[in-house]
């Protein structure tokens, strides 16, 4: 007998949202509206230090990272993505998967631009729809509803987002801003992984990545 996603529930715990999410999302079929009721029943508790979003958040000076959650089993990637001050993604495409964001902490801005065939056009580099978003904040975009960039406008204070990508992609296109045209850059994920050793735990980290010039020149992904 299969568990089935209790979509009635009002708050998870971060590790109940990893599990339904696994639960849920076992099939091609992606169904938004619970994917989204799952993120936002997920409720950050300060006391539970050891199981929660704070073990995979790591912070760059130079550009925001994205820190593997969960892979998902194949059907999608979980991943948290930190934001420094002032960082921010290119405008960019999802290469046809399903984008799903929750802000963790701080606020993040997302500009809407047009969809990925009609960024050729200079006239549709302008955004079309701008909004800041707080805490707890659920995010959803399609290469269908258009494009975006995501940014942290503080000069004070970080940010952190939860992303949930379906299906996982390894390459992406982004607007060069320059140029009006299309650049692919492949997607760069880091990974965070604890090894047991006689002198306590350490921690390795794993970059996962191409492009590695076009990663300290804001040519990254949100």
């Amino acid at each position: 007998m299969s568990y089935a996603v209790d979509m009635c529930k009002k708050t998870r715990t971060w590790d109940e949202m990893i599990e339904d999410l696994r639960i849920l999302l076992t099939s091609e079929d992606v169904l938004i509206e619970d994917v989204e009721v799952i993120l936002k029943s997920y409720v950050f508790m300060f006391f539970m230090r050891d199981s929660d979003w704070r073990s995979y958040s790591h912070f760059d000076d130079h550009c925001y990272t994205r820190n593997l959650v969960d892979g998902g089993n194949g059907k999608y990637n979980l991943m948290l993505l930190c934001w420094d001050m002032g960082q921010a993604s290119s405008i960019h495409d999802h290469a046809g998967s399903h984008c799903f964001m929750k802000i963790l902490d701080g606020t993040l801005t997302e500009e809407l631009f047009a969809p990925p065939s009609e960024l050729e056009n200079a006239q549709c580099l302008e955004a079309r729809v701008e909004a800041s978003h707080d805490r707890d904040g659920v995010l959803y975009i399609s290469d269908k509803i258009g494009t975006h960039r995501v940014s942290n406008p503080s000069h004070s204070r970080r940010a952190v987002s939860l992303h949930l990508y379906s299906p996982p992609y390894s390459v992406a296109w982004l607007q060069n801003l320059t140029t009006v045209k299309k650049e692919l850059l492949y997607i760069y994920i880091v990974v965070h992984r604890s090894i047991s050793h006689a002198d306590g735990p350490w921690t390795v980290t794993l970059f996962i990545k191409k492009n590695f010039t076009s990663l300290f020149n804001n040519w990254t992904l949100g």
